[in-house]
């Protein structure tokens, strides 16, 4: 597998973690002011289910790229220069969005989630870290890609 497949799976499963984190942590929590059981607060209902909707997606993203991976390598021939450009910009893609799920899941489970004891503050600090690798900035991998779907020549590095 190429490696910069070697993060994204792990940044999905990060996020699932911490998903069930903060699902977990809003049982029983009031809102400080109403009163609202922050489990019964639509807007809480709807971020988490956006957050495991997002998830999911980048799950059938990453499967389908590392199906077309495997069926490459089965093959025994390299991919065409878009497809493994596809197959970067997806890698970079999944990332990106697991960092969106993980800053809107920390948003959403309040200030006692920074404490350091707290999980919810590592996954958001891990999957941050994962998200920065230089063989996943989005700017690149996107540009890469539609300079390929354009082609033009590609850039000198």
């Amino acid at each position: 597998l190429p490696a910069v497949w070697g993060i994204p799976p792990a940044l999905v499963g990060m996020a699932n973690g911490m998903a069930e984190a903060v699902r977990q942590t809003l049982i029983g929590k009031k809102a400080l002011f109403s009163g609202e059981l922050q489990a019964e607060r639509v807007a809480n209902q709807m971020k988490l289910t956006e957050a495991l909707t997002d998830i999911h997606a980048a799950e059938l993203i990453m499967r389908h790229r590392l199906t077309e991976l495997m069926r490459w390598g089965e093959a025994g021939a390299p991919p065409s220069t878009l497809d493994a450009l596809s197959s970067q910009r997806d890698a970079s893609y999944v990332s990106r969005l697991m960092g969106k799920v993980a800053n809107n899941l920390a948003l959403m489970s309040g200030a006692t989630s920074i404490n350091l004891s707290n999980p919810i503050q590592r996954y958001q600090r891990d999957i941050n870290a994962g998200v920065t690798h230089v063989s996943l900035v989005w700017e690149e991998a996107a540009e890469n890609y539609g300079r390929a779907l354009w082609e033009l020549p590609e850039k000198a590095r």
